[in-house]
């Protein structure tokens, strides 16, 4: 009898320890009435008004450890908390039009395969989506929307495939480095509606007193 029950418990040991990771689900808080819940490598955030923020050595996010394949941040979250969802894989994220920040590093080394930045974010971070491109994803344009008022520090650096950049009404500020590491950002569009930056006949990005970005293959520029 004794052997019999220490071949089941062993039995049940090998099971739960080669059983998928996808068969277990988890859940908690990650802002003051904001939840998340992971489930098949699916990590979804609801509830109403903003995330915590995090860093990288005391206060990791809960879902650290987890396999994430998408991101699902649901209607009511209003900002997107600092190195949130920094080094995961997240292929496919939902960001709502009700989210109107997104924390620095937020999705920093992420392998975002689309992104949609919604018409209510007002500002992005420093290094919110540096190196957060898949390799060979169809991440090649971004549109910052018109209501964007500052992207961060190196924001959206290191993004290889990144080729055009649109720009809306609302941008007042371009942060250092913004697109550094974007060798392939050639073509940049900006509202005419837009009173701070504009793109000149030569294809240059600028400001009224300073040259943001430059086409590849145009080494010296006055403005």
């Amino acid at each position: 009898m004794k052997k019999k029950l220490i071949s089941i418990c062993i039995m049940i040991m090998l099971f739960v320890i080669l059983m998928p990771t996808t068969a277990f689900a988890a859940t908690g808080w990650c802002g003051n009435d904001v939840s998340w819940s992971w489930s098949k490598n699916v990590l979804t955030i609801s509830g109403t008004g903003r995330m915590w923020d995090y860093d990288t050595e005391n206060q990791r996010p809960p879902w650290k450890s987890m396999y994430i394949e998408k991101l699902i941040i649901e209607s009511g979250v209003t900002s997107i908390g600092d190195n949130a969802f920094r080094g995961k894989r997240c292929y496919e994220i939902t960001i709502p039009n009700t989210v109107t920040h997104i924390g620095d590093y937020a999705f920093t080394g992420c392998y975002i395969k689309y992104l949609t930045i919604p018409n209510s974010v007002i500002t992005i971070g420093d290094h919110a989506f540096n190196n957060a491109a898949y390799s060979n994803s169809y991440l090649n344009t971004i549109t910052i929307p018109d209501s964007v008022t500052s992207i961060g520090d190196y924001s959206f650096g290191n993004l290889s495939d990144l080729k055009t950049l649109n720009i809306g009404k609302g941008l007042k500020e371009i942060g250092i480095g913004a697109f550094e590491g974007t060798y392939q950002l050639n073509t940049f569009t900006v509202s005419e509606d837009n009173s701070t930056f504009s793109v000149d006949e030569s294809g240059v990005l600028q400001s009224k007193t300073t040259i943001v970005r430059a086409p590849v293959g145009i080494y010296k520029y006055t403005v």
